[in-house]
């Protein structure tokens, strides 16, 4: 298949797309001999565009992030894409900011030719190891271009820094370990787990369907949930015990007053709030029998 061939086939492929998650590809076609698709505008910028002005993001939108973008990438792959370069810029954000993955123009046809497979195409902070040795690429190389591409938007920078295009220099750093908890200290425990498996430089070892990286990102979100959930219960709980200290009057005013209605019901008083809140009243009841 020669590259005009193939383009065409990419485009036409990516046009059977239509997720939510997905730039539709509308038209596609050649004038002059140039190529050209007519994509979707997507107005609300890119997760490039997000990185540089937040430089960081939170643990949650990371997260709901890689979730709507697994499902384009799993909308694509059902249709016999791969993506071969997702990165920040490839990821770009509607008004109401759903993540949205963009330009299949480097997406090699999944049932293609290993030696097309081969190509080592995409953004060398990204690229999967595998496309390094020049192995095949699929689903799995996506995924960890994926989770090169949050770890650089939860942490602030790329796993990898080296400013090199050398086949040889990036296959020797992305087998390095990373450490997660450095990098990006405050992250819970089941996102880091995440992160661990979708940057595993052996694609053994990762997720071997986006159906699975889903539930796991959901699952992180779940943890974060709980975690705030229970940090809010401990502040409340400090401020009162701070509260406590800071007015002791309060406390002896609570066991005196526990007293009082204590009397007050042996006495067979019957004890009421008054309408003014704090204000106690009793009136005397019958004498018990």
């Amino acid at each position: 298949m020669n590259h005009a061939a193939q383009l065409q086939e990419e485009a036409r492929l990516a046009a059977a797309v239509n997720h939510p998650n997905v730039v539709r590809v509308f038209s596609f076609g050649s004038d002059h001999g140039q190529f050209y698709v007519v994509m979707e505008l997507v107005e609300g910028g890119s997760l490039d565009d997000l990185i540089e002005r937040e430089k960081s993001l939170s643990e949650e939108r990371v997260l709901q992030t890689g979730i709507q973008v697994a499902k384009g990438l799993r909308a694509a792959h059902a249709k016999g894409l791969i993506h071969s370069d997702v990165k920040p810029a490839n990821i770009l954000f509607t008004n109401k900011d759903t993540a949205k993955i963009s330009d299949f123009g480097l997406a090699a046809v999944a049932a293609q030719s290993p030696e097309a497979c081969a190509q080592v195409w995409g953004t060398p902070y990204y690229v999967a190891p595998e496309r390094l040795h020049n192995h095949p690429e699929d689903l799995r190389s996506d995924i960890y271009s994926l989770g090169a591409t949050l770890f650089h938007a939860l942490a602030g920078t790329p796993p990898i820094q080296a400013e090199t295009n050398s086949a040889v220099k990036l296959r020797k750093l992305k087998y390095q370990p990373l450490d997660f908890r450095a990098a990006m200290p405050n992250i819970c425990e089941e996102t880091a787990h995440v992160f661990e498996r979708m940057l595993a430089p052996d694609p053994r070892q990762r997720f071997s369907s986006y159906d699975e990286l889903v539930a796991e990102f959901e699952t992180a979100k779940r943890a974060i949930k709980r975690a705030q959930k229970a940090e809010v219960g401990r502040a409340l709980k400090d401020f009162k015990k701070a509260e406590r200290a800071r007015h002791p009057w309060l406390r002896r005013l609570a066991f005196a007053t526990a007293l009082f209605v204590v009397a007050v019901l042996a006495a067979g008083g019957t004890v009421f709030i008054a309408g003014k809140p704090g204000a106690l009243s009793f009136r005397r009841g019958k004498k018990p029998a």
